[in-house]
């Protein structure tokens, strides 16, 4: 079998030999196992050297994951003279119980309202040639009191807003009120955290990658945000509420008529000028238009390079519009739209980490080994991505999953995780070729299979589930006859036994009482 610790040797200089070993184990066993990733779960098909106390070991112990995923990514992902985008986001999973370390109530936007359990914030490179994200950094969001008690003020205005509106203030600037540089803005606790994550990052990254923009979803399309991208020395690229108040520049006249005028008219996004419009395609009963304006906004310090899309459908007139913004005046439209639809592939990488490597699966609740079960997620993710490189030239249409199918099939084959010669080419883990003997020789669909063992697991007591492997072989009918007949053996010489005894039992005792009761007269 050609094994994954040569490719992992090369990461000595952030694991340990004996980390490397544990590692090499787990990450084959995450390859092939069906269902839930636990850490008995991977114990159980690991290989050799793979004991549920090396797996908890290595749960249990200090790795600097930022370093390791960083490290992978310059050996076997990183493709020079293309371009890097920064992208960032945040995913929620939901937990029950106390014990969990950072356990709290954040908001999940797929419940749609604050649930219990954990988050993670995610840094992640994304190739914009290969429109592939490799997640960098996973840091679990730990809330301080200062962001609960920001969050309880930042609730308590919204409630403020929400009541009758108070008497009105007298018009004009407040006596004695000063002017105030724009620039100059107080990181939230939240912006902070996310702010020194991001320098870890970056100070790793731009020795070898120039990365230049920061792109982030619209939750941080706000001034505070855009001024902690620019102490990272990078262009925010983000999304503004529908409804932001923009202004245009001023004009030529309008300057003329007073000088010292920083902002023109409000934007209306119904009626916008067409000379600004750089796109107009129309497809499928709609026309979509993009519009590039150079706008100001009262709560930012400098003119943003504003992208307003506009889709209109054309039998109804119904139309909506999307407000997108970057601190690089000098990016075209169409490429800051492509760069802000890039920002997605890191919730590509959020779904893989939790669908097919353990990241909603963990039952862990120390520190250390939360952080570890989400650095071996998103780094499985990054690892798969790697496999499906050279899968992809001969299965242009393989998914994440592909190597779990195919590698798994092969296990069968070979009675266990061991992967048949040249599977991936020779530049890959697995070299050889008998991915399609697997598929032949098994050609069911691994995705039944494993929702029918989930279910058989529910249906069953604990004492009669067997192995995973067993079942996926299709074992299960032999040993299950072989069980019963040999049960149904040793019940019947105990019956045997038994109904013996007792007979032997009457005899004896039937005598004793003929020979030793007097005859009657």
């Amino acid at each position: 079998m050609p094994d994954i610790l040569p490719l992992l040797l090369s990461l000595q200089s952030v694991l340990s030999k004996t980390q490397c070993h544990q590692l090499c184990r787990i990450a084959l066993a995450m390859l092939v196992m069906p269902g839930d990733i636990t850490q008995r779960g991977i114990s159980r098909w690991a290989d050799k050297g793979g004991s549920y106390r090396t797996i908890h070991r290595f749960f249990h112990s200090e790795v600097d994951w930022l370093q390791l995923k960083w490290l992978f990514f310059q050996l076997f992902a990183y493709q020079e003279g293309d371009t890097y985008l920064l992208v960032g986001d945040e995913t929620v999973l939901k937990k029950a119980g106390k014990w969990t370390h950072g356990l709290d109530r954040f908001f999940s936007s797929l419940a749609d309202k604050p649930v219990p359990g954990v988050a993670f914030f995610g840094l992640a490179l994304v190739n914009v040639r290969t429109r592939q994200a490799y997640t960098l950094s996973a840091e679990q969001v730990v809330r301080s009191d200062a962001e609960k008690e920001d969050a309880k003020k930042h609730k308590q205005k919204r409630k403020a807003k929400a009541t009758p509106a108070a008497p009105k203030k007298k018009p004009g600037r407040p006596k004695g009120s000063k002017n105030k540089n724009k620039a100059e803005v107080a990181l939230s606790p939240e912006l902070a955290r996310i702010l020194a994550g991001a320098q870890k990052v970056c100070a790793l990254v731009g020795k070898k990658i120039p990365v230049v923009y920061f792109v982030l979803d619209g939750h941080f399309g706000n001034h505070p945000a855009y001024q902690m991208t620019r102490q990272l020395n990078l262009h925010l690229i983000s999304k503004m509420r529908y409804n932001a108040a923009l202004h245009y520049l001023p004009t030529e006249e309008e300057k003329q008529a007073q000088p010292r005028l920083k902002y023109g008219a409000r934007v209306n996004y119904a009626a916008l000028p067409l000379s600004y419009r750089v796109s107009d395609v129309e497809e499928e009963g709609y026309r979509m238009e993009i519009y590039q304006i150079p706008c100001r906004h009262k709560d930012f310090a400098e003119v943003l390079n504003v992208v307003i899309l506009k889709k209109t459908h054309l039998s109804t007139g119904r139309s909506g519009h999307v407000i997108l913004f970057s601190s690089d005046r000098s990016l075209a439209a169409l490429p800051l739209v492509d760069y802000y639809g890039l920002r997605f592939q890191i919730e590509f990488e959020f779904r893989d980490a939790k669908q097919h490597f353990g990241l909603s699966d963990f039952r862990c609740v120390s520190e250390v080994a939360v952080k570890n079960s989400a650095g071996l997620a998103f780094f499985m993710g990054n690892l798969s991505a790697y496999l499906l490189v050279s899968l992809r030239e001969r299965f242009p249409e393989a998914g994440i999953s592909e190597p779990q199918v195919l590698l798994s099939r092969a296990a069968v084959c070979r009675g266990g995780v061991k992967m048949p010669t040249g599977f991936c080419g020779g530049n890959c883990l697995f070299q050889g070729h008998g991915a399609g003997i697997a598929a032949r020789l098994h050609p069911f669909s691994p995705k039944t299979r494993r929702d029918d063992l989930k279910m058989r697991q529910r249906q069953e007591p604990k004492t009669t589930r067997t192995t995973r492997r067993h079942y996926l072989t299709g074992e299960i009918s032999a040993t299950r006859l072989a069980k019963v007949l040999i049960y149904g053996l040793h019940l019947s010489v105990f019956l045997l036994c038994v109904f013996a005894i007792r007979s032997a039992g009457v005899l004896f005792f039937s005598c004793l009482l003929f020979f030793t009761t007097p005859p009657s007269l």
